[in-house]
């Protein structure tokens, strides 16, 4: 399973129109094969927006990036956004926590 975590900041002008692209992304992305989540959301501290994805694996990911709605979306994003995004992938492995196997009574 693949972990992908994106960053950027809106222009403060241009927020609203990123803010509607990003949701026609996460729309159109749900349906993409081997997509378990995507979303955008806010940070608290600023005007940073934050996009978490998780994936089945690398193939789907890539498959994922090819899309005419990702490169779409990537390419308008970079003009509303003020150069500072960041995307990072992880590759991630579920272990169950030990709260979520402990007898509760």
């Amino acid at each position: 399973m693949l972990i992908v975590i994106g960053t950027g900041r809106p222009l403060p002008e241009r927020r609203e129109e990123f803010l509607r692209a990003a949701q026609a992304m996460a729309e159109a992305t749900r349906g993409d094969a081997g997509c378990l989540s995507y979303g955008f959301l806010g940070s608290i501290d600023d005007d940073t927006v934050v996009s978490l994805e998780v994936w089945t694996d690398r193939a789907a990911l890539d498959a994922h990036l090819e899309h005419p709605h990702t490169r779409d979306f990537l390419s308008h994003a970079a003009r509303l956004t003020d150069g500072t995004s960041d995307l990072a992938v992880y590759d991630a492995h579920r272990t169950d926590h030990p709260a979520q196997s402990a007898d509760a009574g």
